[in-house]
């Protein structure tokens, strides 16, 4: 549809929900990776309007700080379209009996990291944390 011209996404911004923390933007396991790989490479799209929270930022308060500005800084999304992982985590936001408010980094539970450990070649690789931001309904006020 893209290359027919019935699709055009030169205007689109895209804000990424999650990522793994320790994983370099070029590291295949990465969502920035992913993205690139599966969907922004494959559409018009201006490279730099794509944001995903930096895994490779060790400083997890000054990657989830950054991020949560980036994020304000383009008025919060308009859609979003969510994953819920098998324990019913959205992004990496795993069950608890709160949410944390904006981007934070958070310990992905052994259920998770048993899940993705499929996409890694030994479940030792799989991230033990991730940067995560909580959705935000279009409906709640800031």
């Amino acid at each position: 549809m893209v290359r027919e011209g019935d699709v055009d996404f030169a205007e689109v911004s895209t804000y990424n929900l999650d990522e793994y923390r320790g994983l370099s933007h070029d590291d295949p396991q990465s969502y920035h990776y992913f993205m690139r790989e599966n969907f922004f490479d494959h559409i018009n799209i201006d490279l730099n309007n794509t944001h995903v929270p930096d895994g490779s930022n060790p400083d997890a308060a000054a990657a989830c700080s950054e991020y949560d500005k980036i994020v304000a800084a383009a008025g919060y999304p308009d859609l979003q379209l969510l994953g819920i992982g098998n324990n019913g985590h959205i992004g990496f936001n795993e069950p608890d009996d709160h949410f944390s408010k904006g981007t934070h980094c958070v310990d992905l539970t052994e259920s998770t990291i048993q899940a993705n450990s499929r996409l890694f070649d030994s479940i030792d690789d799989v991230p033990r944390q991730a940067y995560t931001m909580v959705p935000r309904p279009s409906c709640m006020p800031a």
